[in-house]
């Protein structure tokens, strides 16, 4: 009986982050208009500071004590991943989520003590794309609605 209570409440947890993660961006996928951008770039930047704010805990954090922290990170990567950017920001936004997940999957393998050249690959990888992502965002934000 136990087993299903902790099922269900896990359900309803899981269900209520996947409601709230989807409706935190507007949705506004059809106008890449200067102000859907910046509107997006807002909501964006308050995520992007959660991720920040988490992945530098997780770097002074001892291994066995990252799950949690990576819980959270997790829990950031999807709620920009759920989000529904502008179409001239949807290429950015994606390097930044695969950049987020190289990142946890950094993490992931310091937690299994993996060989150190493949966390750094990790790690190295994820920096790279979060870092292209960030700038192809910030170069839209500049041009929008007029950007080639």
């Amino acid at each position: 009986m136990k087993k299903y209570t902790v099922l269900v409440i896990m359900v309803l947890i899981l269900g209520l982050t996947i409601t709230s993660c989807q409706k935190t961006l507007p949705n506004s996928a059809d106008s890449c208009s200067q102000n859907a951008v910046q509107s997006y770039y807002d909501d964006y930047s308050k995520i992007l500071s959660s991720w920040e704010d988490a992945d530098k805990v997780a770097g002074a954090t001892g291994r066995i004590s990252l799950g949690p922290i990576i819980l959270t990170m997790q829990s950031v990567k999807r709620e920009l991943d759920f989000s529904t950017p502008p179409t001239c920001l949807e290429a950015g936004v994606g390097k930044v989520v695969l950049g987020m997940e190289s990142s946890i999957d950094g993490y992931i393998a310091f937690m299994k003590e993996s060989d150190n050249g493949v966390i750094a690959d990790y790690f190295s990888n994820g920096s790279k794309l979060m870092s292209t992502g960030n700038g192809d965002i910030e170069k839209t934000l500049k041009c929008a609605p007029n950007c080639d």
